[in-house]
C-alpha cells in the first residue's frame, strides 16, 4: 500500500512518557494528547487530562474540541500500553471503559464525517488485552459511521518502535481493520458486516 503524508490534528489518549513524547514530535504541533487522571482538566492548549470512567469528560473534551474548529484527522487510544497499571479491574477501566466512553461523546457529536479511530493494544490475546478488542471488534461493526482500527503490538515492543510502527500504519492508505503485529510479520483482517467474517492475510513488515 502506498504511504500518504500525516497531517491536520490528532487527539491521543495516553499517559505522559516516552511514547508519548516521540509520537507528539512524530505528529507534529497539531498533536492534542490526553492523558488519564481523577477529573477533567486542560493542563493546556495540546494537553488535556480526564477521568477514563467519568463519560461527562469524554464529552466536555470533544465539546472543547469542536467549539475550536479543530477538524480532527484521527483519534488514537493508546491508554492500555500503560505500563504503571498492575491490576486488572483498573487495567479495564482504562481500556475498555474509556474505549466506551468516547465512542459514546462521538456518536454524540453527530458529526457528518467521523475522524477515524484507532485502538491499540499490546499483545492481545493477554487478559487485560483480550476485553478491549472485543470491544473495538463491536464498535467496528456496530458504527459503520465511525471508522475504527485494531492495531495489535508485541508484548516486548520497544516505546520507539511503538511510534514508528504506528505512524507507519497511519500513513498507509489500507482498508484492513485489523492489524497484528507479531514476529517480523503483519498480519491483517477485515471485518465484514452482517456476514461477521473475516478475510486473512500476510505480508512482510517493511
Amino acid at each position: 500500500p502506498a504511504p500518504k503524508p500525516i497531517s491536520g490534528n490528532w487527539l491521543v489518549l495516553i499517559e505522559t512518557g516516552a511514547v508519548a513524547t516521540e509520537l507528539q514530535q512524530k505528529l507534529g504541533e497539531q498533536c492534542v494528547i490526553v492523558s488519564p487522571g481523577l477529573s477533567y482538566k486542560k493542563i493546556d492548549a495540546k494537553h488535556y487530562q480526564l477521568n477514563p470512567t467519568a463519560p461527562e469528560d469524554f464529552q466536555q473534551l470533544l465539546d472543547e474540541i469542536l467549539a475550536q474548529n479543530l477538524q480532527l484527522q484521527g483519534i488514537i487510544h493508546l491508554w492500555s500500553l500503560s505500563t504503571s497499571v498492575d491490576e486488572l479491574e483498573t487495567a479495564l477501566e482504562y481500556s475498555c471503559a474509556s474505549l466506551l466512553h468516547l465512542v459514546q461523546a462521538l456518536i454524540q457529536t453527530k458529526q457528518p464525517q467521523m475522524p477515524p479511530l484507532w485502538v491499540v493494544t499490546q499483545s492481545a490475546g493477554n487478559v487485560q488485552q483480550t476485553p478491549l478488542w472485543g470491544l473495538g471488534r463491536v464498535v467496528a461493526l456496530e458504527h459503520p459511521e465511525l471508522p475504527c482500527r485494531l492495531l495489535d503490538l508485541p508484548a516486548d515492543i520497544q516505546a520507539e518502535e511503538v511510534v514508528r510502527v504506528l505512524y507507519q500504519e497511519l500513513t498507509l492508505t489500507t482498508t484492513e481493520n485489523q492489524i497484528r503485529y507479531a514476529g517480523d510479520s503483519r498480519q491483517v483482517a477485515r471485518l465484514v458486516r452482517r456476514l461477521h467474517q473475516t478475510t486473512k492475510g500476510k505480508q512482510a513488515v517493511n
